[in-house]
């Protein structure tokens, strides 16, 4: 349905209460309203104050008509009204942009604003915008990761107290991008549940009829998708129950330190497992693009009991030198970019169950392949929905989980989850029989002939040529020069060298942040 046609399905009384409202908003109260037309709207410009006064003389002369004389009115309105009307209607009250949310009783509130608000007397207010960044690999924003929940909790903590000492409320807030307004809810959720022990239903219930924009994955590519906040907060309400992290031993400087790609690119994503990015046969820097040799990660994986390493990948080290040190190996290929086959999975799961230790998991980029077939060990030992399990290795890991494979994870979700009672399908029940009965996955690319191609290397191969979108070009559509991409565990890499912030100097490592068995 079309914008035009949802605003004259909205009933006159409705719309009667909605221009009522707005016409009382103040310049940037509005200009936050508009924030939200911006989200689904990009290609207007609408941050000229002209809009601005624009907007206003037509709802000021909406305001006095009758409810017949405005039923017939809107069919006149300029696309901007409709737009600025439609947001209102979309946001479920004009409340959130310009006015605080109460999110805990008389102490806490949360408000997106257009600009930082004026100092008050009795009320703290602060943000943490440019503070706690997303570092991204490609369109993906956000959640921000288990570590900023953390760094968020000392910052809030500070002002909750020095609030209690001076009867004062605490105001946080964001900007009215909706990206910055999806992170900072997702953000104060996941520390009202970690930090307030609320489950994640109380700690969305006062953002619930607001609208957000939802988490994109990591490509440049559109992505059909829909990650929500609640899905993330779920997510982590399953880890909580899982325990498979603990205010109290959780090490934020740990992991930090470990998510940087100079100090090992590795993330623990539960008791279990440590996803990190594939080892080459030796240290190189080149032009700022690092690679690690399994020597590297050694001593922290005997020091953390680890006692297998899974390669989703192509061979880029010899394995005998993780064999050598006591660590036993598994090669469990499948291409970059496509959903693993049954068979892949049952291996990867039983290798999982039978050694005594913890796992360490890479393909390429530690991502894709990687979150995929730890998400599935998840959704079976852990009951773990798709949405959730990738909600929380978002958390844990930014990136996780990628195109096609984020379908694929619902496909498998039942079959996962009722596999902790019963066997997995056995070995030649692959994916196209088993889950999908011949059908590609949603979001999968296809040559001309009958085959799947869902790697983009594979799509190399066989002549294809892939054309990654430039910065400021729409979505979908191919970039003006004629190179073609990498495959994609190489380009993710690369992505995360160059938007990630600089590299810090190498310190003693401290101890395992989330809880290994």
């Amino acid at each position: 349905m079309s914008t035009v046609a949802r605003l004259e399905s909205l009933p006159a009384s409705s719309l009667q209460a909605l221009v009522q409202r707005i016409t009382n908003l103040s310049s940037d109260a509005l200009m936050g309203l508009l924030g939200v037309v911006a989200e689904h709207e990009p290609s207007l410009h609408l941050w000229q104050i002209d809009f601005i006064d624009e907007i206003q003389l037509d709802l000021q002369a909406m305001q006095p008509l009758t409810l017949s004389a405005i039923a017939n009115y809107r069919h006149f309105l300029p696309c901007i009204t409709i737009q600025v009307l439609m947001a209102a209607t979309r946001s479920g009250s004009v409340a959130d942009l310009g006015q605080a949310i109460e999110f805990l009783p008389g102490k806490l509130f949360y408000m997106a604003v257009a600009a930082p608000p004026k100092a008050k007397d009795g009320t703290i207010f602060f943000s943490i915008d440019t503070q706690l960044v997303y570092w991204n690999y490609c369109l993906d924003f956000g959640p921000l990761n288990i570590g900023h929940v953390f760094r968020f909790n000392d910052i809030i903590a500070e002002h909750l107290a020095h609030a209690a000492k001076s009867n004062a409320k605490v105001v946080f807030y964001s900007s009215t991008n909706g990206q910055r307004r999806a992170n900072a809810v997702c953000l104060l959720g996941c520390w009202a549940m970690l930090f307030q022990k609320l489950d994640a239903a109380t700690a969305y219930a006062p953002f619930e009829k607001l609208s957000f924009p939802p988490f994109h994955d990591a490509t440049d590519f559109e992505c059909t998708y829909d990650l929500s906040i609640k899905n993330v907060l779920d997510g982590l309400e399953r880890g909580i129950k899982s325990n498979y992290v603990d205010v109290h031993s959780f090490d934020v400087d740990e992991y930090q330190h470990y998510e940087k790609v100079e100090n090992g690119d590795l993330s623990w994503v539960s008791r279990k497992f440590i996803a990190f990015a594939g080892p080459h046969n030796k240290y190189s820097n080149k032009n700022g693009q690092i690679t690690l040799p399994p020597e590297h990660y050694i001593p922290y994986f005997k020091q953390k009991n680890v006692t297998l390493v899974v390669r989703l990948n192509d061979k880029c080290y010899d394995k005998s030198r993780f064999v050598a040190a006591g660590i036993d190996h598994l090669d469990l290929y499948y291409p970059d970019g496509t959903n693993a086959p049954m068979s892949i999975i049952k291996q990867f799961i039983e290798a999982s169950e039978k050694t005594p230790g913890a796992v360490a998991v890479h393909c390429k980029a530690g991502l894709g392949r990687t979150g995929t077939c730890i998400g599935c060990y998840m959704m079976k030992h852990e009951q773990f929905t798709a949405r959730e399990v990738i909600g929380w290795l978002r958390l844990c890991r930014p990136g996780s989980v990628i195109g096609p494979q984020q379908d694929f994870m619902e496909e498998i979700q039942d079959i996962m989850r009722n596999a902790i009672n019963a066997s997995l399908p056995s070995e030649e029940a692959d994916d196209a029989t088993a889950i999908a009965k011949g059908a590609p996955s949603p979001g999968r690319f296809r040559s001309e002939g009958s085959s799947i191609l869902t790697s983009l290397g594979d799509m190399r191969k066989a002549g294809i040529k892939v054309l990654m979108p430039g910065k400021g070009l729409s979505l979908g559509r191919p970039a003006p020069n004629k190179k073609t991409i990498n495959p994609q565990g190489d380009y993710l890499i690369a992505q995360k060298q160059s938007n990630s912030p600089p590299q810090s100097p190498a310190r003693s490592p401290p101890k395992s942040p989330l809880r290994p068995r």
